[in-house]
């Protein structure tokens, strides 16, 4: 399995070399891909070309593991990263989710998914005055 990690500290160029890496150059049957807890610095663009690397990696392999490198305990703040949702309600019927220690953390991120959708469909403003782009579930 190939993994596939995607750093903290990760820019658009960053983003871009693993596109090359992993979607031009080369094509993974199946990947075990690790999203960092958090994202050091937001550049513009940064959230679509990651969004747009991962659609891209999953519809032309199989990410049969996703790893979140944090604890258990650390997924609420996870999930007020902007890529959390997204990712996770693409990847929810086809990949095995787990924490940095290999626990599943499925059931767990079920109810953090719940809470999002409903945040979501009832417009509340999360991380100052942003709202959440709706039907994310359908990418």
């Amino acid at each position: 399995m190939t993994e596939i990690r995607i750093p903290k500290s990760v820019t658009p160029a960053k983003v871009s070399s693993l596109y090359k890496a992993f979607i031009i150059d080369q094509r993974c049957i199946d990947v075990n891909l690790v999203l960092p807890s958090e994202i050091n610095r937001y550049t513009f663009g940064l959230l679509a070309d990651l969004l747009r690397f991962i659609i891209t990696l999953n519809s032309l392999s199989e990410i049969k593991k996703l790893t979140v490198d944090a604890q258990t305990d650390e997924l609420d703040d996870f999930y007020d990263q902007e890529y959390a949702y997204p990712i996770i309600s693409l990847l929810w019927n086809k990949s095995l989710f787990v924490d940095n220690k290999g626990n599943n953390i499925k059931a767990q991120l079920r109810e953090r998914q719940n809470r999002f959708l409903f945040k979501m469909n009832s417009l509340s403003k999360i991380k100052g005055n942003k709202f959440i782009l709706t039907h994310t579930d359908h990418l």
